[in-house]
């Protein structure tokens, strides 16, 4: 075989193992697609199922007549925090520092009530 008959060969093998590379990279992204997907109906059901003790309805429900808002106060390095209801301060808690401010803030956000104390741990874990 001569010299560009082995260099014409391994450019085709080259060019052919890119186009299957190109080809797995679809089926994986198509397969990543429909995994995200069923993720996603999965996580919406569970929303819409929950009921919480003394609730009667989903996780989330939806009420245009009612306005929340949470404001953060920042004084001197530490954080305050407070619920508005319908611009009404329906809950208020106590100033906090940075530290407690992020994990709160977090709580938030994620649909959850900031924690009322942090506790340091009393012994190592482990």
């Amino acid at each position: 075989m001569s010299m560009f008959k082995k260099y014409f060969s391994a450019v085709k093998r080259v060019d052919d193992l890119e186009a299957e590379v190109a080809d797995l990279r679809d089926r994986l992204s198509v397969a990543q697609a429909k995994l995200a997907n069923e993720a996603l109906r999965t996580l919406e059901r569970k929303v819409q199922g929950h009921s919480g003790k003394g609730s009667n309805g989903p996780l989330y429900p939806i009420n245009p007549e009612v306005y929340e808002a949470w404001v953060i106060e920042s004084q001197e390095g530490h954080f305050s925090f407070r619920r508005l209801i319908n611009g009404r301060i329906n809950e208020s808690y106590r100033p906090m520092d940075q530290d407690e401010a992020t994990l709160a803030a977090t709580a938030i956000i994620h649909g959850f009530q900031p924690p009322r104390r942090l506790y340091r741990l009393d012994k190592p874990t482990g």
